[in-house]
């Protein structure tokens, strides 16, 4: 039995599809689990780029700028290590930006 090509590319994009599922619910639960944690949140932006910035709520506009730089960063440069730069950052901002409103997070 061999798979025809729209067969190949159905399997394709229902694994990326449950790939993204699974990093957005991982990152959600590691936030909820873990809250306030920057190493953590720093990781999963670094792993889950841009799915790592759903760690702290409020993470819709940052996701959204994560996938225009992503799409800006294949088509004018040719890679993708734009955003593996910029996801971390953000997060990093982020800390600073709500480092009073996180929940649970203790002095660095």
């Amino acid at each position: 039995m061999e798979l025809e090509s729209s067969e190949v590319n159905g399997i394709v994009v229902l694994l990326i599809i449950l790939a993204t599922a699974v990093s957005i619910g991982l990152t959600i639960y590691l936030g909820n689990r873990f809250p306030g944690k920057r190493w953590l949140g720093i990781l999963l932006s670094i792993i889950f780029t841009p799915w790592g910035q759903a760690y702290i709520e409020g993470s819709s506009r940052y996701i959204m700028a994560l996938i225009i730089i992503t799409m800006f960063s294949k088509v004018a440069l040719g890679n993708y290590l734009l955003p593996f730069i910029c996801s971390p950052l953000m997060m990093w901002l982020r800390f600073n930006k709500y480092k009073t409103r996180i929940p649970d997070q203790k002095e660095e």
